[in-house]
């Protein structure tokens, strides 16, 4: 037992001491890279995004360098041995996330990685419209783009109904012209319908592009009718704060007057005594006055009142016309008991400086109503007078044309015209105009009467006469009014007509205005300048004024446009304009119809915004303004 020990403790200790000397056969390891990479954690498009990293090796090994980036787009990219990545995101249509990988490589083969994620959101844009989209006004779209990171950036408009105007890079402008729907039918007869003020969808494309890339936007611009229009903020002057009205120092005027300064009469000028000033002849009742003028030492005004005929009746109708062509016309009018029946001229006496009364023809009727006109010699009297008797309180009356040769010294009748037998009819209008365009004065002949075969109560029949005095002719149609009108802009009145259509119970409405002339065979001819059918205000009365409003020296039209029903109960009122040598009128903004609201006088930028507003009050004589209120142009509304 004592020998066994003995020789286990030896073995243990040859074991032991064999450990003890291992140490000196052990390799060290070489350890890899260290990355710390700095990447952001988003970008927008067009932004130049640098990424860095610090590579460092525990022995100071050679490191070499592998970046990657790639994107859920397709990008996938590599650079090599850099110690920071710089790339530019381009345009970016979808949000979209990159990778960044850094590999780091030392001498020994030992590789370490570092990886980051950040995201680029898609380019947007928003759309802003800084006054409403309303038809028949001009409609402003401004484009802000959203997640980019740069300016220098192309822009491209779009759209396919209207022409645009670029006002900025990023602001376009078109005018929303058309008025109504597409429902009028104009073959749809007898029934004709009008479309209403539309809703309008129009689709508006911007291209944004850097130069390589071109991403599109489209946006769906709604244009509303005019009933969407909203009033621009009113602003009232206080009466401390208006001008002050400077009293005129224009000539006083004197006179003893019992006419000539009451609304509502009849009064001819001509300066019969020379001085300067128009002389005036007055109807009053059934009085027929005369104001001679003149002129004090003061410099004012004086007229001398005298009566020339008294209880007459119709001498509202009388006509200054040159009948001894001498430059000096005579007063004519018809006389008689009751009804008229005599035609008479007043001559003027310089040295008495009062009338003397000359008998001229007898017309041969008696007249209940009569115009006159005279034109080359010839002198045309239109008068009215009884008919037959229908039915118990019920009779015509008869539209008669008499012409007279007027060259010489005596009147003489040369022929004569049953225009129209009519009911309850009342003569408007007789004139002597070129209807033909052939350099020939023909006569038009304008009646009211009872409408039994018209669509109203009351309507107005056309009728003419040929140069030649050989034919008498009548529109087709009976209008609702007759009017002279410059249509052409060349300072040439032509006669225009509105006619009228049924549309309810009780209610007509104005549907067509109408250029009326002859053709060569003399025979009546229409042409439609204007319809119901086509135009949103056809039916709205309209009270213009003059003024220069985008700075050119040209006068526009500002205008006024209410909208009455049959008994004359306004029920809207629109503001608009028009420039001069254009016909595209523009509204501007609406107000309740019961506003009262003096003449409109101008623009002007009344709170310093930039933006021109609307003013109104008065103009005196002597052209001071005085302001009463305006209308504010909040969103910097054009006028162009």
């Amino acid at each position: 037992m004592l020998i066994y020990c003995r020789f286990a403790l030896v073995f243990i200790s040859f074991i032991l001491l064999g450990c003890s000397g291992s140490d000196d056969n052990t390799e060290e390891v070489n350890l890899p890279p260290v990355i710390e990479l700095q990447a952001p954690s988003s970008a927008l498009s067009l932004e130049q995004v640098t990424i860095t990293a610090q590579v460092t090796d525990p022995e100071n090994d050679t490191v070499s360098l592998l970046w990657h980036l790639s994107s859920d787009a397709g990008l996938d990219m590599e650079v090599v041995d850099v110690n920071e990545l710089s790339y530019q995101i381009p345009l970016t249509s979808v949000d979209t996330a990159y990778t960044v990988t850094l590999v780091a490589t030392d001498s020994h083969g030992n590789q370490a990685s570092e990886s980051s994620t950040f995201t680029v959101p898609a380019l947007d844009v928003s759309f802003t419209q800084p006054f409403d989209a309303i038809s028949q006004r001009y409609v402003d779209t401004e484009a802000n783009l959203l997640n980019i990171a740069s300016t220098d950036i192309i822009y491209g408009w779009g759209i396919s109904q209207y022409p645009l105007t670029i006002i900025a890079p990023n602001r376009v402008r078109f005018f929303a012209a058309k008025e109504l729907t597409e429902e009028y039918d104009p073959n749809a007869e007898p029934e004709r319908i009008r479309g209403e003020g539309i809703t309008e969808d129009l689709l508006l494309t911007l291209t944004v592009s850097d130069g390589s890339t071109s991403i599109d936007f489209d946006k769906t611009i709604i244009v509303q009718p005019i009933q969407k229009l909203t009033s621009w903020p009113e602003h009232i002057v206080s009466a401390e704060m208006q001008a002050t009205i400077t009293a005129a120092t224009i000539n006083s005027l004197e006179v003893i007057d019992n006419c000539l300064s009451r609304e509502n009469t009849v009064k001819n000028y001509f300066d019969y005594n020379q001085n300067g000033v128009d002389d005036v002849f007055c109807t009053y009742s059934d009085t027929l006055y005369f104001y001679l003028s003149d002129i004090d030492s003061a410099g004012k005004t004086i007229y001398t009142e005298s009566v020339v005929i008294e209880n007459q009746v119709l001498t509202e109708y009388s006509e200054l016309i040159d009948l001894d062509k001498n430059g000096i016309p005579e007063l004519v009018l018809a006389v008689g008991p009751g009804y008229v029946g005599t035609l008479i001229s007043l001559t003027y006496n310089s040295s008495s400086h009062s009338f003397d009364e000359k008998e001229l023809i007898d017309i041969g009727y008696s007249a209940k109503d009569y115009r006159l006109t005279e034109a080359n010699g010839i002198l045309s009297m239109a008068i009215r007078i009884d008919g037959q008797q229908i039915s118990t309180g019920l009779a015509t009356d008869y539209i008669k044309a008499l012409i007279f040769d007027a060259k010489g010294e005596e009147l003489k009748k040369t022929d004569e015209f049953e225009v129209v037998e009519c009911l309850d009819c009342v003569l408007v209008t007789l004139a002597v105009g070129d209807l033909s365009g052939q350099g020939v004065d023909e006569l038009l002949i304008e009646n009211r009467e009872s409408s039994i075969y018209g669509p109203s109560n009351f309507h107005n029949r056309v009728s003419t006469i040929s140069g030649d005095y050989t034919k008498l002719s009548a529109f087709p149609m009976f209008f609702r009014e007759v009017y002279q009108e410059d249509i052409h802009d060349d300072g040439t009145l032509e006669w225009v007509g509105v006619t009228e259509t049924y549309k309810d119970v009780g209610i007509f409405i104005p549907d067509y205005k109408l250029h009326l002339t002859l053709d060569q065979e003399g025979e009546p001819n229409t042409e439609v300048l204007e319809s119901y059918y086509s135009d949103l205000f056809f039916n709205y009365g309209s009270e213009s004024y003059a003024a220069d409003l985008n700075q050119d020296e040209q006068l526009d039209e500002f205008t006024k446009l209410s909208y009455y029903e049959e008994d004359y109960y306004q029920k809207d009122r629109f503001y608009s304009y028009t420039l001069a040598g254009s016909d595209k009128r523009v509204l501007i903004s609406t107000e309740s119809y019961d506003t009262i609201r003096d003449d409109f006088i101008g623009l002007e930028d009344m709170n310093n915004n930039g933006y021109l507003d609307l003013k109104f009050g008065q103009v005196s004589e002597n052209n001071i303004e005085t302001v009463t209120s305006w209308l504010e142009n909040v969103e910097g509304y054009p006028f162009e």
